[in-house]
């Protein structure tokens, strides 16, 4: 296992990105709404000014149409005049109603060669044969006005299909532009629905989500959820619960361990004086007939060596004396581990703890098929601690230790050992048990958590021991290998003292 990370993983997420309301994110889409709709407004504006082009483009056709149609009716009126007039009477000379007619026709010419040059040429034709009969009279200038009239009238043919088409071209613009601008507002008004209306309805379905979410995550943490924070997806005020409600597990998680820290203190100091008053009434008990029995093996020894036949095979008081001091050593040991020991830090030598923790739990039937090994600094400054505190820590990684190695089914190996380090001390605890896959190596330290079967653990033996290591300024990491091993190594500080002599 890796040291623990981040005790509360949604605090990262809460310091990450930037805070964005509910009230910021309706005045975006206010915003978004407004500019669509300006969008919407400038696309038709353009679409408006250029109808008025067109609608300009027609006022000047219909212009140049009325135009045509003067000229045109002055034209006709003027071949007319000449036609009348050339076959009347020959003697006839008044010609002032052709002259007349025929000036209004080189009026009008002369409006239209303005956007029709080549009507000038024959405007000034008009005008000469004007000016020659008006001089001279006769039938053959009125003649020659006339089919100067009628080269006019043909010239003017195409002018006014071109007038006419340009007319047709323009009122189908007109329709075209017409209806674009219809299209426009119906269809980006639809698309504007549609890509707002889609908008609202994944905001809406996802808000309805999350605090559904937000809903079922503090119900389960109310009735006891203590697993992985709830995920926080949100930066406004739905993802500030999300992350109160991650707060308040994260506090309720730590009030119970410390809750559950207090009971297990209390039960292993309770634990600890019926041991050590049980145990000090049976050493009492068994040390008065142990030091009878090792005072006659004794004397046995002492007295009746000579006199004894079978000495070495049926008469050994040295067996006796042998078995009965190996007696007194055990209750001794039993004696000074439950001795009651101080809650508050002291001077300890770590390996003498070591030693009276591990041959105290040898006598637990989960170490007696283990090879349990020893490897001292018999040069061990003293540390810092309290050695309730650490006696448990010890005990807890030796179980561990030997869980792990029962469920690989190996022939068991646990390794302590001590060092200094610096400004600490070192000590480590190693098996050849099944080791950790690297997920549950990152979650060893978390409260609850636990790979043994229900019943079995608590999932606070590691979480504890950490929280007793940090209190004592120390701390505790794991390495692990699945089908090879664990190794802990836990870091005490040195006694203050000793590190600054160092």
């Amino acid at each position: 296992m890796a040291p623990q990370a981040a005790d509360d993983p949604a605090a990262a997420t809460d310091t990450a990105a930037a805070r964005l309301t509910l009230r910021a994110k309706s005045l975006i889409a206010f915003g978004a709404l407004a500019l669509y709709l300006l969008l919407i407004a400038g696309v038709v504006e353009s679409q408006r000014m250029r109808l008025a082009d067109i609608v300009a483009d027609l006022e000047r056709v219909h212009g140049d149409e009325e135009v045509l149609h003067r000229a045109s009716f002055s034209l006709a009126h003027a071949i007319l005049a000449a036609n009348e007039h050339y076959y009347r009477d020959p003697a006839v000379k008044d010609f002032v109603a052709v002259l007349v007619a025929a000036e209004t026709v080189q009026t009008g010419l002369e409006g239209l060669a303005r956007r029709n040059p080549e009507l000038a040429p024959l405007g000034a034709e008009v005008g000469e044969r004007i000016a020659a009969l008006a001089a001279l009279g006769g039938r053959d200038r009125l003649l020659d006005l006339r089919e100067s009239l009628h080269r006019v009238a043909a010239a003017m043919d195409p002018v006014t299909s071109e007038v006419r088409s340009r007319k047709k071209a323009l009122a189908v613009g007109y329709r075209s532009q017409y209806d674009a601008i219809s299209v426009t507002w119906i269809g980006m008004g639809v698309i504007g629905m549609l890509i707002f209306g889609a908008t609202l309805a994944l905001f809406f379905t996802r808000l309805t989500g999350d605090l559904g979410r937000l809903q079922r995550r503090a119900l389960d943490v109310v009735n006891g959820y203590r697993g992985p924070a709830l995920g926080v997806t949100r930066s406004d005020e739905i993802g500030t619960l999300m992350r109160t409600v991650n707060r308040m597990q994260k506090e309720l998680r730590e009030h119970e361990a410390q809750m559950e820290l207090a009971r297990r203190q209390q039960f292993h100091r309770e634990k600890m004086a019926a041991v050590g008053g049980l145990a000090a009434q049976i050493a009492h008990e068994i040390n008065n007939p142990i030091a009878a029995i090792a005072g006659v093996a004794q004397a046995i020894a002492d007295t009746r060596q000579s006199q004894c036949r079978n000495r070495g095979r049926a008469c050994q008081p040295e067996l006796i004396l042998e078995q009965a001091t190996r007696i007194a050593g055990i209750t001794r040991q039993i004696a000074d581990f439950s001795a009651p020991q101080a809650a508050e830090p002291q001077l300890l030598d770590l390996n003498a703890l070591v030693e009276s923790t591990c041959a105290f739990v040898r006598y637990d039937k989960r170490f007696r098929a283990l090879a349990l090994e020893l490897e001292l600094d018999r040069q061990l400054p003293a540390v810092t601690a309290v050695g309730d505190h650490l006696t448990q820590v010890l005990m807890n990684l030796l179980i561990n230790a030997a869980d792990a190695i029962a469920e690989a089914g190996v022939r068991g190996r646990v390794t302590l050992a001590t060092r200094r380090q610096g400004d600490s001390v070192v000590f480590t605890v190693a098996d050849n048990g099944k080791g950790m896959e690297e997920a549950v190596r990152r979650r060893a330290f978390e409260e609850f958590f636990t790979t043994k079967p229900q019943g079995s653990g608590s999932g606070l033996g590691l979480s504890l021991s950490r929280r007793f290591l940090r209190q004592a300024g120390g701390d505790i990491e794991i390495e692990s290998q699945p089908g090879v091993g664990t190794l802990v190594a836990v870091r005490l500080p040195l006694a203050p003292a000793l590190a600054c002599t160092s």
